[in-house]
């Protein structure tokens, strides 16, 4: 309904393959997935694009101290549970110019 253009992926390594071939504004990612946990593709995804964006969803708020102190800009915690506006709400102003 808000008109984003979406990509999915069912781990980090496909995750890195859809930030490769495509233009991405902003990576939401769960901590908890398959392989690497969103903290590691984060810091895989800014080795290759520093200035992305990200979204970590989690319900372990310890997680966001294990984020490179120098690569916490740009990282927003989104604590579960949440409502789908609390997402839309952090997208739109992440993404705003």
């Amino acid at each position: 309904m808000e008109q984003y253009r979406t990509f999915t992926a069912a781990n980090a390594e496909e995750a890195l393959d859809r930030l490769r071939s495509n233009d991405v504004d902003l990576l939401l990612t769960d901590f908890q997935m398959p392989g690497a946990n969103g903290v590691e593709l984060i810091e895989a995804a800014r080795r290759e694009r520093p200035d992305l964006r990200a979204i970590l969803i989690t319900a372990f708020p310890y997680v966001y101290e294990e984020i490179n102190p120098a690569r916490r800009r740009g990282v927003v915690l989104l604590l579960k549970p949440f409502a789908a506006d609390e997402v839309l709400g952090i997208v739109a102003r992440m993404l705003r110019p």
